[in-house]
């Protein structure tokens, strides 16, 4: 039991590991969003003028869904050569300018939308406009990167071209995959403005932010969140379990010393006698030790042998929950081996030390 539960915490532990230094897309530091409540959306546009002038501030954009939580998709998409057969889904977001620049999404072909190209925007059902898709939707349209910019793209209420690819970012939890993405530039839709800030004097940045606020939109709260806390609320499940696995580990492997070092105590009461022969016969006090820890290192070995295959089904229908997972190599094995073998080890040389030390006089005068 010690084993499995040592593998299955090094298991879960490099998994959040990878979680937390998994490259996002974009760079979700110094990235605020604000829920705009209310009919606050109809003064999107001064309050944005308002907030990128304000110091500290780099970036102000504008979505329908925060950018880590874009939970709307639709199927209906259409794009020239497409199989009338073929059913997708595509997840949708409404945006605004300067959103990928705001964010730190990549384009990878063609531009992200722009006050410059006033075409863009879809104000209305059946209108002609723009749409910014990932490289997911590029994958099920099947066309490359350069074809796919200038295609005809037809979703969401609206028809148009394709201006731009966008790698591909986690816009929902990371356990689950990247999907298929299409967003577009509608500026009626808007409900959460995103703000990138200076890494440089960011509570000064936030309070300006405050006072910019109150004078433009005095009947609501300076809401804002931080992006990034949302990653780490997203991994507090699996900081908890660590922690569970880490106490249950560390009791567990407690009550194995203690089983251990009390059959220690037992094995050598038995073998006192036979240990003072030998060191009489002239065995060092080293090859007695060994021989007194030969026994339980095959025990540790077979409790390995049992253990390793129940830790490692348990670990892989664990991580079979997370769509971007760590490989369960046999290091994570290994690693758990050792730790087992060096407790053991600890646990009994105390008693195999203290016998093969012991004057082999004191256990044989009543022979």
């Amino acid at each position: 039991m010690s084993i499995f539960l040592i593998v299955s915490t090094i298991v879960v532990y490099n998994q959040m590991l990878f979680m937390k230094n998994k490259d996002l897309g974009y760079d979700s530091e110094q990235l605020i969003y604000i829920q705009m409540r209310g009919d606050l959306s109809d003064n999107y546009d001064a309050l944005k003028i308002e907030l990128e002038r304000t110091t500290g501030v780099l970036s102000v954009s504008a979505s329908n869904h925060p950018p880590n939580s874009i939970g709307s998709n639709s199927g209906g998409a259409e794009w020239d050569g497409k199989n009338p057969d073929d059913t997708f889904l595509i997840g949708t977001n409404v945006v605004d300018y300067n959103y990928c620049k705001t964010l730190g999404i990549e384009i990878l072909e063609g531009r992200g939308f722009s006050p410059e190209f006033q075409a863009d925007e879809i104000s209305e059902k059946d209108t002609v406009g723009g749409f910014l898709v990932n490289e997911e939707t590029v994958k099920i349209m099947g066309l490359d990167y350069k074809t796919a910019v200038g295609a005809r793209f037809d979703f969401m209420g609206g028809y148009g071209k394709i201006v731009g690819v966008m790698k591909n970012f986690h816009y929902n939890s990371i356990r689950t995959e990247i999907e298929p993405l299409a967003m577009v530039l509608a500026p009626e839709f808007l409900r959460f403005i995103t703000i990138r800030l200076s890494s440089s004097n960011m509570p000064e940045s936030i309070d300006a932010m405050k006072n910019t606020w109150a004078a433009v939109a005095p009947n609501y709260p300076f809401a804002y969140r931080f992006l990034d806390e949302d990653f780490e609320y997203w991994y507090k499940r699996e900081e908890r379990m660590v922690s569970l696995l880490e106490v249950f580990a560390v009791i567990a492997i407690l009550i194995a010393c203690l089983g251990l070092f009390g059959l220690a105590s037992f094995t050598a009461e038995q073998r006192t006698k036979e240990i003072g022969i030998r060191k009489v016969l002239g065995a060092s006090e080293l090859y007695l030790t060994l021989l007194m820890c030969k026994e339980f290192i095959i025990l540790v070995i077979i409790s390995n042998i049992i253990a390793w295959p129940l830790a490692y089904f348990s670990s892989i229908s664990w991580l079979n929950d997370f769509a971007y997972r760590i490989d369960l190599g046999v290091s994570f094995f290994i690693l758990s081996g050792l730790l087992s073998l060096v407790i053991a080890l600890i646990t009994v040389s105390f008693q195999a030390v203290k016998v093969s030390t012991a004057n082999p006089v004191v256990s044989l005068k009543y022979e």
